[in-house]
């Protein structure tokens, strides 16, 4: 089945086009297709931060640019709700499509624009830009006035719900067409998504429990390194063993801490993603460093970095570490 985003593409608070990708949503229905809305405020990217050029591809540095070419790749199509500013697309529907580049490759796009003049001038330019991105446009467009607003909310006419279905039907064909170069798209379509656009929470939850760890490596304190593992916590340590339950492990980091086994160590958050509502996956290294704060070699003699698997679980407002495994960081 062919997966369609529905891209509303203007982030400003007045803006009609969560309307407009509410209508187009209510008007779309296939039994060879599922849509689905991503609104480009909800997705909130920043400006592009990433350090290399997105022609480059993955992987990227950023954990929100991670995402969003993890939420693009997964469509076989696009619908792009686009209002015309000053002759142009808005400034976030271009950041969010410069932020990526193969993600885009061999798919199909439609329009649906809006504004004073149907926003048929922005539909003009975004026509180019998708070209070169790779993306084949369908010739087919529906344009919406202000007349075909009322209170905010679209009240188009009969005449441009049957111009939504007519280039529907030819957006869908060419997504099919599409697809023998949509080589993993084909293989993973069924396959889960767990990862949802909750970064910050996701964030948020790793940031509170690398402080603890932070500072129990720094006072040599296991009561304050270990303050939110679970009781049955499972734990895979550097050298292969499994702990399993709070008391084991919290004699082992008892008798490492005391003794300074780490020394002087920075943890950072690599990645973190929230996989279910009160479940956060997150990569955090431990970094050696020196006196002053600058991070050692991996390869230098006695220096011993770490990167971690930790899984989060979210109980009674308070999230707790629930297994996690350490790998030592080996010269690169």
């Amino acid at each position: 089945m062919m997966k369609i985003a529905i891209v509303v593409s203007s982030t400003r608070p007045t803006r009609k086009g969560r309307h407009v990708g509410e209508w187009v949503l209510e008007n779309v229905s296939r039994p060879d297709a599922h849509f689905e809305l991503v609104d480009l405020a909800e997705i909130d990217l920043p400006l592009l931060s990433e350090p290399k050029p997105a022609v480059f591809g993955p992987p990227y540095e950023q954990e929100r640019t991670r995402a969003w070419s993890e939420t693009v790749a997964g469509y076989d199509g696009f619908i792009f709700v686009v209002p015309e500013y000053n002759h142009s697309i808005p400034a976030p529907l271009k950041n969010a499509l410069d932020h990526l580049y193969v993600e885009w490759h061999d798919k199909a796009a439609a329009f649906v624009s809006y504004g004073v003049d149907n926003g048929v001038r922005a539909v003009e330019h975004l026509r180019g830009i998708l070209s070169e991105l790779g993306i084949a446009h369908v010739g087919p467009s529906v344009g919406l006035s202000l007349s075909d607003f009322s209170d905010g909310v679209v009240s188009a006419n009969e005449r441009k719900a049957a111009a939504l279905d007519a280039m529907l039907d030819k957006l869908i064909a060419w997504c099919g067409a599409l697809a023998p170069l949509r080589v993993s798209s084909d293989d993973n379509q069924d396959r889960p998504r767990l990862g949802c656009s909750d970064l910050d929470s996701a964030q948020a939850a790793t940031e509170s429990i690398i402080a603890e760890l932070q500072d129990g490596i720094d006072q040599g304190n296991a009561d304050i390194y270990n303050r939110h593992f679970a009781l049955d916590v499972m734990w895979g340590n550097p050298n292969g063993g499994t702990l399993l339950g709070y008391e084991e492990l919290h004699a082992i980091h008892g008798q490492l801490l005391s003794a300074n086994v780490a020394g002087p160590s920075r943890y950072e958050i690599v990645a973190a993603r929230k996989v279910a509502v009160d479940v956060v996956v997150a990569h955090v290294r431990r970094a050696a460093i020196d006196a002053s704060g600058v991070a050692l070699e991996p390869a230098a003699a006695g220096v011993f970095s770490e990167m971690a698997l930790y899984v989060l679980v979210r109980r009674r407002g308070q999230w707790w570490l629930a297994a996690g495994q350490n790998t030592p960081i080996a010269s690169i």
